[in-house]
């Protein structure tokens, strides 16, 4: 009798993993934020979205002295273009056309000296059009007017750094529309230096956060229990210093640092408002990021080193780690990526800063001595046409534009993302939902399917009332059903759910005296627990499939039969092998077919939660994901309270004992793994063995 059931089970499993994976509503999915995905491959390329159209070097500028390592370049809004010429030591004003107008190359100091500016790495102007740069070599800001005269000289504020004594390495600085100066020390982590528009300084702004690793812990532990001059000579862990900065049309502040993890992380770029609080998206990733075949994010080589905001507000970043700039939206989803380390057109020899004007990007090259101009390509304009076009009431051109770059990019996840969007906003939320579906968009598909349940609830409002009354009657009635057979039968001591095929659910609902049961009237099934097993492999495999898309972050391509099957039937196999092995030395009294049967039937519970949240998953929304949790937490806490009760009654222990004998077979289960696992790497060592024979023999 078993080895029919164990063939009908094998044949039940095969038939499921052909016929649910096919018969579950495929969709397939467009890449993560455009990337198009290889499957030879571990890596992604994202869309280009902007081609090199240009460079203009010392000749093409006009310039009689060719320039030597510039470090930064300011654009004044209108139609002025700045380079700071460090190793000449001097400014070039050029016009837009970058045709030289002016050069600034003699400076001179309050006291009548003359002063220089060799070594400078950043500039910035105010709104009287003076001059802000800063030096670090020299420890000093210095303001300076066009006529070339030194207004004042920036130094590092003693009385602000009493706790620290590290020099005024000022690299970097910018100006707000307030004339506010920010300045970067990159010796000195406690966040930007903020100077009034007199020269005076104010505060420290936007300093990163200390990231709680285990060493911070642990370093805060022992620190309570050490004297001062112990704590003095332990290791300080503190925020690391950004690099750059930009201010955007609206004053927030946007800072970059550099990853120093080596692993992909959040925070590299944050919008800091006037409270020094970070407001752009939590857990956003910005740079080069490595992903594995499931899009898991791996590592990341990404060495940030300036930011730009330009007029319509996307964030312009550059990368020195591989000669990258990547271009994102305001809400951070990454629109274009261009440029590297090469000698062809568009290649970087040392990139050092990055301007914008309009939609047209400008790297400055200290490698190369020349400024690279970068333009959107036809399908980074639609991109960026059609972000904008999201903010505006004008859907049917938002709708043409997206139309017009899903025709140029079919695995852009952007397409169907405007598109879906377009759809929301014109209030077709059906629609809207396939969108989403193939863009990726949880969140948004929670969203749209909110305002589509209205739709329906608003439209098919009569229908739903008698559906409701009908669940209640349903159910209702299934209560009645149920008291009537707990009912003791006429002439017996058992009521009718006391049956081989129906003592699972009275086991949920009296589990007391139905484990008792197993030992009295030997009323377990292995038919029944075999049943259950197999429900839940298919439970597993529903779920993975029709959960609702607002929760469900698998792939169809994804599934692996034989995972769902270690994960159900075999997680089970080895509890119950490792519980018997483990009991049967502490003098436990259940047999293998007990503990078969007492953890069958304890699932029960489980599996109709999973069941029923299966269900709810394709009509709540991300918001209401708790109600989930709740029937989550009630079903595997019924089924744990199951599984002790029914083996402290098949094995006659304590409760302390019960608890200590599942430990012990967890332990047991692990033991078991490992065996197993060992046992597999001998055989394959064994095979190799006899295939390296064979062939030795062979070639003889």
């Amino acid at each position: 009798m078993l080895r029919k059931w164990l063939v009908g089970a094998t044949v039940a499993l095969c038939i499921a993993a052909i016929a649910l994976p096919v018969g579950a509503k495929s969709i397939t999915y467009a890449p993560y934020l455009g990337y198009e995905y290889n499957d030879y491959s571990e890596s992604v390329a994202a869309p280009v979205g902007y081609l090199p159209v240009t460079r203009f070097d010392s000749v093409s500028m006009g310039l009689e002295i060719p320039l030597d390592e510039p470090q930064d370049i300011c654009y004044d809004g209108e139609d002025r273009i700045y380079i700071l010429d460090s190793g000449n030591g001097r400014i070039v004003e050029l016009n837009t056309d970058f045709q030289v107008q002016t050069i600034y190359d003699t400076f001179t100091a309050a006291d009548g000296t003359s002063a220089t500016i060799v070594g400078a790495t950043g500039l910035a102007l105010n709104s009287n059009g003076d001059f802000y740069i800063a030096i670090p070599n020299r420890y000093q800001v210095l303001k300076i007017d066009r006529s070339g005269t030194v207004l004042q000289t920036i130094t590092r504020p003693d009385e602000k750094l009493l706790d620290t004594d590290s020099p005024f390495m000022a690299n970097k600085v910018a100006v707000d529309h307030r004339d506010q100066l920010y300045i970067i020390v990159e010796s000195i982590n406690k966040g930007a230096f903020v100077y009034t528009a007199e020269g005076e300084f104010s505060h420290f702004f936007g300093s990163n956060p200390v990231v709680s690793t285990l060493e911070v812990i642990s370093d805060y532990f022992w620190k309570r229990f050490m004297t001062k001059e112990q704590r003095k000579g332990m290791t300080r862990i503190t925020p690391t210093t950004f690099n750059n900065f930009d201010v955007d049309n609206y004053g927030f502040l946007y800072t970059v640092t550099a990853d120093t993890s080596g692993t992909a992380e959040a925070g590299l770029v944050r919008r800091l408002n006037y409270s020094g609080s970070d407001i752009l998206s939590d857990g956003l990733i910005f740079g080069d990021q490595e992903w594995d075949r499931e899009y898991s994010i791996a590592s990341s080589h990404t060495a940030l080193t300036d930011v730009d905001i330009d007029s319509e507000g996307y964030i312009n970043l550059l990368d020195t780690g591989r000669g990258r700039v990547f271009q994102y939206t305001e809400n951070g989803q990454l629109i274009a990526e261009f440029g590297t380390y090469s000698e062809q057109t568009g290649g970087f020899g040392a990139p050092t800063a990055l301007e914008s004007i309009g939609e047209t990007v400008y790297v400055l090259d200290a490698g190369k001595n020349v400024v690279h101009v970068f333009e959107p390509s036809e399908y980074g304009a639609l991109l960026r046409t059609g972000f904008q076009l999201l903010n505006t009431t004008d859907t049917e051109e938002a709708l043409s534009v997206w139309t017009k770059a899903m025709t140029l990019n079919t695995n852009s996840q952007y397409a169907y993302y405007g598109i879906g969007m377009v759809y929301d906003a014109q209030g077709d939320y059906a629609a809207a939902m396939e969108q989403f579906k193939l863009a990726g968009a949880h969140e948004e598909y929670s969203k749209a399917l909110r305002e589509y349940r209205k739709q329906i609830v608003n439209e098919q409002y009569g229908w739903l009332i008698l559906a409701a009354v009908a669940i209640v009657a349903i159910v209702t009635v299934c209560v009645k059903a149920i008291k009537k057979r707990l009912a003791l039968v006429n002439g017996t001591a058992y009521s009718a759910l006391e049956t081989k095929y129906l003592f699972p659910v009275y086991t949920a609902l009296h589990p007391a005296d139905g484990f008792t049961q197993f030992k009295d009237r030997k009323i377990h099934s292995w038919r029944v627990s075999g049943i259950i097993l197999l429900a839940w492999f298919f439970i597993k495999t529903i779920s993975y499939f029709y959960t609702g898309y607002s929760f469900n972050m698998s792939r169809a391509e994804d599934y692996h039969f034989l995972t769902t099957v270690f994960m159900s039937i075999g997680l089970f196999i080895l509890f119950a092998i490792a519980n018997w092995s483990v009991c049967t030395l502490l003098n436990g009294k259940g047999t293998l077919k007990d503990i078969v049967a007492t953890g069958a039937y304890a699932l029960l519970p489980y599996l109709l939660s999973l069941l029923i949240n299966v269900g709810l998953s394709n009509v709540l929304t991300l918001e209401e994901s708790s109600i989930m949790t709740i029937i989550s937490v009630i079903g595997l806490l019924w089924s744990v309270m199951l599984l002790l009760i029914g083996l402290q009654n098949i094995h006659q222990y304590s409760l302390a004992g019960t608890i200590f004998s599942v430990l012990l077979t967890v332990i047991g289960m692990a033991i078991i793994c490992f065996l197993l696992l060992l046992f597999y790497t001998l055989l394959q060592q064994a095979v190799s063995f006899a295939q390296s024979i064979y062939t030795e023999l062979s070639l003889r």
